[in-house]
């Protein structure tokens, strides 16, 4: 299944306060880093912000590495672009065929909820140098997002099912 969504409002503050402007976003959509991570298909997602957060006792695991090793993998971000004044994107949900029965139970529910009209909110997970007032200065990477009923930012979420599949 093939989505699309509204990731960022550019040059508007998040929940935290947090802001990404225009230009700081052009900027990235340039660099080196955003095409890797196309190329890769690293910038992955799940429901909730649960993995992103959670260290194991007495050990750093990283957060990609955290949702890998949890399960916790849902879909892809394959394209970002610049619409609306928002960043916005194309993500593939995985085929729930090519995963283990936890990480397909959850693919499952995110199409069954898609399906049924139900779009839901994302929160985006961003690795940037901000400023002391909590601006982006430099965005290192959009690591990816995930499915919750919190988003940092109003009005993020599922916009459009561009292609479904025959993965119940």
């Amino acid at each position: 299944m093939k989505i699309k969504i509204q990731l960022i409002p550019l040059d508007v503050r998040a929940a935290d306060r947090s802001l990404v402007s225009k230009e700081v976003a052009e900027r990235y959509l340039k660099s080196e880093k955003y095409f890797e991570l196309l190329e890769t298909g690293a910038a992955i997602g799940g429901i909730t912000h649960y993995d992103r957060y959670v260290r194991e006792k007495d050990a750093k695991i990283g957060q990609r590495d955290q949702m890998f090793r949890s399960g916790n993998m849902t879909h892809n971000l394959t394209t970002l672009t610049i619409e609306n004044g928002w960043l916005m994107g194309i993500s593939e949900i995985f085929d729930s065929r090519k995963f283990s029965a936890d990480i397909a139970e959850n693919i499952k529910k995110v199409k069954g909820l898609l399906r049924s009209g139900v779009f839901v909110p994302i929160s985006g997970s961003i690795n940037a140098n901000w400023s002391m007032s909590d601006e982006a200065l430099n965005i290192i990477e959009i690591q990816g997002y995930d499915f919750t009923w919190d988003p940092s930012w109003k009005g993020s979420r599922v916009v459009a099912i561009l292609e479904d599949d025959d993965d119940l």
